[in-house]
């Protein structure tokens, strides 16, 4: 009986589930398995400015804030989770925290309702400077480039060589453990994607993409399927030049003394050549499989190369596993997530809605909602993958590359592939409450003279002058030490809006 995906799911789930409510975290958390597992070189850690220094925290910190900077898009399988390329940092700040505006509680006396109006506005203002005050300079993309600080626990999450914070653990799963796979649901080898597959997934990224849809628009559109993932600028950049490199160039011109004999001279007589032979007809030969542009790509820099991996991911040839029993070892670090520039109370705060935006859009799980939030993820290195494999294993391991949610780079030896560098193979997420928690307020008793249907009718918010943008100047490369100061706008109280009854 061939293994599934859940087979392995299972036992990982479990142990994972524990470990972070026993310590590493506070309260629940779903576990998924990383569709697309994230890899790390030594090299990725090197500063690009004293690479000689050898690893730097400094770097292995940036690269941390920009892998758990994403929007995540789960899986109806339960098992696995996608990455996007959009910062969750980007929709939090341009499409929650910014338009949101403030909602009474239907039922309430004026003084309370302007109470909630009070502590929202505070709320709001507290978020926005969270954003302002923990931007840093970017060592990685260059001058003038920021990102949002996130800190790791433990810090040192990046190095192999810190034994204190890896622990050993392995498990054993055999077809007793396994049920029979559902279609679409057995454990599958993930194939090396020849340089033709690469062009024909990353060309289509290449394109100019077009502007986005404003936000009350866009969410009257229901997304059919999940987005086409895009490459950024950053991506496409480094990306180009590797491309171009692959496709076949025109001979340089003959060298002038060649041309200067060749030429041909007034009143000269051309030769006639002999008749050719008739051509013999060979059989053609398939070309052999190329992988230049894969090696390539494992030579990005890792936020680019994360990027297009994970995008390749999406079509890669599989083969099944056929293979009944696996043990699986590793030493593995759980790596809990903080972003002090997110507000976790005002995500959960009731007493708000969006202009244009219905209860829970921007909470969807569509590929550009935030549905859950990641608070910590599972990294492993010293990874041995040892079974008796098929026949058909065998000459699938040839060409492969990830074995179910595990990367490995070895052939086998002894029954065993392995993987010695650090990996990130799964996550722990936290679901979103509904985003925004209310829809627009209808028609209803509003204060101060203002009609509902100018509150419904509304798409604009109060924009505090002290906003968070991409061109925020002034940030350093740790956090300032500002106060959250309210800014006059956004904490000025706007026309008191009451909840519709079941909102």
């Amino acid at each position: 009986m061939a293994l599934s995906l859940d087979s392995i799911f299972q036992p990982f789930n479990t142990f994972f589930q524990a470990k972070f409510a026993g310590g590493a975290g506070s309260g629940t958390a779903d576990f998924r398995f990383s569709h697309a597992p994230v890899s790390f070189v030594d090299s990725d850690f090197l500063s690009p400015v004293q690479p000689e220094a050898g690893p730097s925290a400094t770097v292995a910190q940036e690269i941390f804030s920009g892998i758990v900077d994403k929007i995540v898009k789960r899986d109806p399988d339960g098992r696995n989770v996608w990455f996007a390329a959009a910062l969750a940092s980007d929709l939090y700040r341009d499409e929650i925290v910014g338009p949101s505006l403030p909602l009474s509680s239907a039922g309430v006396s004026a003084e309370d309702g302007q109470a909630l109006i009070d502590a929202f506005n505070q709320m709001k203002s507290d978020a926005i400077g969270r954003l302002q005050k923990n931007r840093a300079a970017s060592i990685l993309a260059g001058p003038g480039a920021q990102y949002l600080l996130s800190t790791a626990l433990p810090a040192r999450w990046w190095d192999k060589g810190a034994n204190d914070i890896w622990i050993s653990q392995s498990f054993k799963i055999d077809d007793a453990q396994a049920k029979t796979p559902a279609p679409g649901t057995g454990l599958v080898f993930k194939l090396r994607s020849d340089d033709d597959r690469v062009m024909s997934v990353l060309q289509p990224l290449m394109q100019p993409v077009a502007a986005p849809v404003a936000a009350p628009i866009r969410a009257a559109i229901a997304p059919a399927a999940a987005p086409t993932p895009r490459l950024n600028m950053a991506t496409l950049s480094a990306l180009r030049p590797m491309i171009l490199t692959t496709i076949p160039q025109r001979p340089p011109p003959a060298a002038p003394q060649l041309a200067g004999r060749f030429a041909f001279r007034p009143g000269a007589r051309l030769p006639i050549p002999p008749p050719a032979p008739p051509p013999q007809v060979q059989p053609q030969q398939p070309p052999p499989p190329r992988f230049q542009l894969m090696q390539q790509v494992s030579h990005l820099p890792v936020q680019q190369r994360i990027e297009v991996q994970s995008a390749l991911s999406h079509s890669a040839p599989t083969a099944p596993v056929t293979s009944t029993s696996v043990t699986i070892g590793f030493d593995y670090c759980l790596v809990t997530i903080n972003r002090a520039w997110l507000h976790q109370g005002f995500i959960n705060n009731t007493h708000w809605y969006i202009p244009g935006q219905d209860k829970g859009t921007l909470s969807a799980d569509d590929g550009h909602g935030l549905p859950a939030i990641p608070v910590a993820f599972v990294a492993i290195k010293n990874l041995r993958i040892q079974a008796n494999w098929s026949a058909e294993d065998i000459s699938a391991l040839e060409n492969s590359v990830q074995f179910g949610p595990f990367n490995f780079d070895s052939t086998v030896v002894n029954n065993t592939i392995s993987h010695d560098g650090i990996q990130i193979v799964g996550w722990l997420l936290s679901p979103s409450p509904p985003l925004p928690p209310n829809p627009p307020p209808v028609a209803a008793a509003v204060s101060a003279g203002t009609s509902a249907s100018t509150a419904t009718t509304d798409t604009t918010a109060p924009q505090a002058a002290g906003s968070p943008s991409a061109s925020d100047p002034g940030a350093t490369n740790q956090p300032a030490n500002t106060s959250d100061t309210p800014n006059s706008t956004s904490s000025a109280s706007p026309p008191v809006s009451a909840a519709p009854e079941g909102g």
